[in-house]
């Protein structure tokens, strides 16, 4: 299948954040849109609802991560 690119912005703090977790950009937009085109296909538009939905599991699957791995804490520096 041919792939298009596409550009997307998001604010500098959430491409760091994306970025250090090494998070799968490229396949999670692709979700994201895959859900968004179906949302429009079945409604006939897109709406707030759906996203705040999407956002609201993604709240929640990140407060079962931290509950699994609790506060972060960074490594101790050795002193030289």
């Amino acid at each position: 299948m041919a792939s298009m690119r596409m550009n997307i912005s998001v604010p500098d703090d959430l491409a760091h954040k994306t970025r250090e977790l090494g998070l799968p950009i490229s396949k999670i937009c692709q979700a994201a849109l895959a859900e968004a085109v179906a949302e429009a296909s079945r409604n006939g538009t897109y709406g707030e609802a759906p996203l705040r939905a999407a956002l609201d599991r993604l709240e929640a699957d990140l407060a079962a991560v931290k509950a699994i791995l609790g506060p972060w804490k960074p490594k101790a520096s050795r002193d030289w």
